[in-house]
């Protein structure tokens, strides 16, 4: 106990000195966060208007200061994981697994409330401690054929998913498929990954048409059941996916209570030049604009420079990411960093592709960007977590340098004083 208290303190002696706010790790990274967090102050401001009327008596600024509150906690969780070392970690993995699980088995759907008004998202907690159990797992069980994949481990990872898929089928099919990539990177035999990618092709093959087939009224009756109550939603959105009116045969309601169109709509309507920050006259008719829409109404506004800037921004992570794992030294450690980014990417990409119409809907976020707390403040712990990384290699390849510099001016130290005593021998 006096150990954990005497860790407090000194923790919070450091939040009060300079050199625990100096960045640390990839620059190209920190240079990715800085400008989507600027970014998404913008649109955040620009998007929430109709909801600041609807919920704040139209105190506009509302959500633009709470999405800087957001980002300032984001921006100490950064600056208080990039200082640790993520090695301490490895062997707590599965008992921080198991708190969001349990938080998530309590709160019965996607938002937990811990104070009046202070609500938490145990998902995207889950989807964080999934990848670094993952991680964990493959660097643990190698051997000369790769890596030793067995069920028998995977109950965490299974029940975690599970639990997701109960209320957010998209974000449990996202992390099943970073955990197949991990695994995949992680060197499992590769006629098991052809076991793996046969077995889902066919299973998507029956349950898609299967579930389209069914009549609606008797599919709203799996609403009753714990597991599969978002099942009917899920028909809904793959039957207007695949089954579209044409737009020439709906009425303006009709098209106004479609989103995905409407999205389409908000794109086509900034063109190349957009309309400039808080022109929007598609993109704030849409209902989830600043969270499930935001690249819609950044597309509409920023014109294709926004765009292009907003993928810029992501690529840019996934550059620092991919240098950060081929400098690492330690399995766990590049796996962690590769399911954390490729999560992330899969994410912003498939919220990217809903809003062109490529994706069914699925009511994903664009990390760091759309409005969020738990989200924001997750993705920031990634990014912290990432940056630890980058920081620990820094931190040997210095050591290591130093080691070589000192292990140098030993030998030539050594290779001066015998010719020294060569030379005092020649000459008597």
């Amino acid at each position: 106990m006096k150990r954990v208290v005497s860790w407090c303190i000194d923790e919070v002696k450091d939040i009060f000195t300079l050199n625990f706010w100096i960045p640390r790790g990839d620059k190209l990274l920190w240079i990715a966060i800085l400008f989507l967090a600027l970014f998404s102050l913008v649109f955040i401001y620009s998007s929430t208007g109709n909801l600041a009327i609807r919920k704040n008596d139209g105190v506009l600024s509302y959500y633009f200061w709470q999405q800087i509150l957001f980002l300032a906690l984001g921006y100490f969780v950064i600056m208080f994981v990039q200082r640790k070392s993520c090695y301490a970690i490895i062997d707590w993995v599965p008992y921080l697994m198991v708190i969001p699980i349990i938080l998530m088995a309590i709160s019965g759907g996607r938002w937990l409330t811990i104070l009046p008004g202070l609500t938490i998202q145990p998902s995207e907690l889950v989807k964080l401690t999934t990848v670094m159990f993952m991680a964990r797992d493959i660097s643990y069980h190698q051997d000369a054929s790769g890596y030793n994949f067995s069920w028998k481990r995977m109950w965490l990872p299974g029940v975690a998913i599970i639990l997701i898929f109960a209320n957010n089928i998209s974000t449990a099919i996202l992390l099943s498929v970073t955990c197949f990539i991990m695994v995949c990177v992680g060197r499992l035999p590769w006629k098991k990954i052809l076991l793996v990618i046969t077995c889902v092709g066919a299973l998507g093959a029956v349950t898609v048409p299967t579930l389209l087939s069914i009549p609606q009224e008797h599919v709203n009756k799996l609403s009753k059941v714990p597991i599969l109550d978002r099942v009917p939603t899920l028909r809904a959105r793959l039957d207007r996916y695949f089954h579209p009116i044409p737009r020439s045969e709906m009425s303006s309601a009709e098209i106004r209570d479609n989103q995905a169109m409407m999205a389409e709509i908000t794109i086509s309507s900034g063109g190349p030049s957009g309309r400039g920050p808080g022109n929007s006259t598609q993109g704030i008719r849409l209902p989830e604009v600043f969270s499930d829409y935001m690249f819609a109404i950044i597309v509409e506004e920023a014109g294709w420079l926004g765009m292009f800037f907003v993928m810029a921004c992501y690529t840019a992570v996934l550059i620092a990411a991919f240098r950060i794992m081929f400098r690492c030294k330690s399995l766990f450690l590049g796996l962690m960093v590769m399911g954390m980014v490729t999560c992330l990417l899969l994410q912003a990409l498939i919220h990217m592709l809903v809003s062109v119409g490529i994706f069914p809907v699925t009511g994903q976020t664009l990390p760091m960007l759309s409005k969020g707390g738990t989200s924001t403040i997750i993705v920031c712990l990634e990014f912290g977590i990432m940056l630890s990384v980058s920081n620990t290699i820094q931190k040997e390849e210095e050591q290591k340098l130093r080691q070589e510099e000192e292990l140098a001016r030993q030998q030539m130290a050594v290779q001066e004083s015998v010719e020294s005593n060569e030379s005092g021998v020649s000459e008597s």
